[in-house]
């Protein structure tokens, strides 16, 4: 009860407290021991809150993303996980992760379809390797010291990474990649139009550095599970706030689920046996 109270009046402190996370850290002399990050416990349940900056833009939807998450709930009980996300325009998107790389999700409780799921991103997460998205660049280089939340010592990491997801990353390649404006207008023989090439704007070239943004990172120093994740995007600062507690019973995968799993490995099975000789 003493940890989940205090992760409860965490968030509480951020909320009513926006310089709580502004301040610098103490610095420290010397860097803790690693791991900095440790994996979730089995059979334990978080939820990751996400709260916006009153300075940013108040457009909650993302760039190429659609509607940024507003709360996650992940429920994790040995090798099966099962993540609910809840979006800015109240939309629900469940999922379960059952097979290596595998998971079944369905939009607001409808159709249920088999999807990947070992992609790691930002705000993505391969369970296979990690719980907790967003945090695969702390490292030694990056400890900025230790700093007290509510009363618990938590070690601070700072960077500048890609907050990014890569299939946006990868659309934004290909948009700057099938730009030509930079060509200005051409004739039929291909050859700049007079006028034309001076009025051109400037070639676009991609580059990922472009897409970094300052993040900080408060782990809790004995249970070395996160406290929260402050970075920058386009909308203005988002912080996430993880709070966690055990899960009273087992996880029971719903019926539907399990058709459609079942009928995906089935398929599967079909596609791969062997065929009779010609």
């Amino acid at each position: 009860m003493k940890s989940k109270a205090f992760f409860l009046g965490l968030g509480v402190a951020i909320l009513c407290g926006g310089r709580l996370f502004a301040q610098t850290p103490a610095a420290s002399p010397t860097p803790p021991q690693p791991p900095f990050l440790k994996r979730a416990p089995d059979r334990v349940q978080w939820t990751i809150t996400y709260v916006k900056d009153s300075k940013g833009s108040g457009d909650d939807k993302g760039a190429e993303n659609g509607p940024e998450p507003r709360v996650r709930t992940v429920a994790r009980d040995r090798d099966l996980v099962c993540e609910k996300t809840v979006n800015a325009n109240n939309e629900s998107l469940q999922a379960w992760r059952l097979g290596k790389g595998l998971m079944v999700t369905s939009s607001d409780g409808k159709k249920w379809v088999i999807g990947s799921g070992n992609q790691q991103g930002f705000d993505s997460v391969d369970y296979d390797t990690s719980d907790f998205s967003g945090f695969d660049w702390v490292g030694v280089q990056n400890f900025a010291g230790e700093k007290k939340v509510n009363g618990r010592p938590c070690l601070v990491f700072q960077g500048k990474v890609v907050t990014v997801e890569p299939s946006q990353i990868e659309m934004i390649k290909s948009t700057i990649d099938r730009d030509f404006n930079w060509m200005g207008q051409l004739d039929a023989n291909g050859k700049p139009v007079k006028g034309g090439q001076e009025a051109a704007p400037q070639r676009r070239v991609f580059r990922i550095e472009d897409y970094e943004a300052s993040v900080t990172a408060y782990i809790d120093d004995e249970t070395r599970l996160p406290v929260a994740l402050v970075y920058n995007t386009p909308q203005g600062t988002m912080t996430r706030l993880y709070q966690f507690q055990p899960i009273s019973g087992p996880l029971v995968i719903p019926d539907e689920v399990r058709k459609t799993f079942e009928a995906f490995k089935a398929r599967q099975k079909r596609l791969s046996g062997s065929h009779a000789p010609i």
